[in-house]
């Protein structure tokens, strides 16, 4: 099949269709997006980035700007918080270093950006869908990612036992951010949440007006 997993600021970028209701999203702490900083959130110039997220890169931009009018000069750099904060007052974690992060052990304040986010509009945060270029998607497409989806939540326990020591996350940590912090249903609200961000998006110049207006 001629679609992905896409990050949803690519979605909207390419203008692409949305294949199925099943999504990642939060609605409220994420736990895998961290900002971790070293000075107060207003003072804060500039920011290390750990690039493995376009959605997250772009959520922390819109987030600094509407929240704190912080407009910060970033740089990628590699998941090592401790390095990041040595060139820059802020470092972006996602993904696994952020799971590996002991928030109650760590020097740092850190903000979880879907906390944020839900604070800010109320709303679901989508980090990412299923979605590929209109006129290429099969039809069946939707019911296809559904039956996997279902069949994931129903061996989530072989799940996270085959992978939270492969990548070094405890088993309880790994289980509580699959079935409490992570969402994967593309409900009302998270489309919300999903058109808020593309407006947000828009206006702070992370699309294009000529490719807004995502098809679902």
């Amino acid at each position: 099949m001629d679609i992905g997993l896409v990050p949803v600021i690519e979605a909207f970028r390419q203008d692409l269709e949305i294949t199925s209701s099943v999504c990642i999203s939060s609605d409220g702490p994420v736990r895998s997006i961290f900002l971790v900083y070293r000075k107060p959130l207003r003072e804060i110039r500039t920011v290390a980035l750990d690039s493995s997220s376009r959605t997250s890169v772009a959520l922390l931009r819109i987030l600094l700007a509407e929240r704190y009018g912080v407009r910060a000069v970033e740089h990628q750099a590699a998941p090592d918080v401790r390095e990041m904060l040595q060139s820059a007052d802020a470092a972006l974690l996602i993904g696994d270093p952020a799971l590996k992060l002991s928030i109650q052990d760590s020097h740092f304040e850190v903000l979880d950006l879907g906390a944020e986010w839900k604070e800010f509009t109320g709303l679901p945060m989508v980090y990412a869908v299923w979605a590929g270029k209109p006129g290429n998607v099969p039809t069946h497409a939707g019911l296809t990612l559904r039956d996997s989806y279902e069949w994931g939540k129903s061996h989530i326990d072989e799940i996270i036992g085959q992978e939270a020591a492969k990548r070094g996350v405890p088993s309880g940590l790994a289980r509580e951010y699959l079935t409490m912090h992570i969402r994967y249903e593309l409900d009302e609200e998270a489309r919300k949440g999903m058109h808020e961000f593309e407006r947000l998006a828009g206006g702070h110049g992370l699309i294009s007006n000529e490719s807004r207006g995502i098809r679902i």
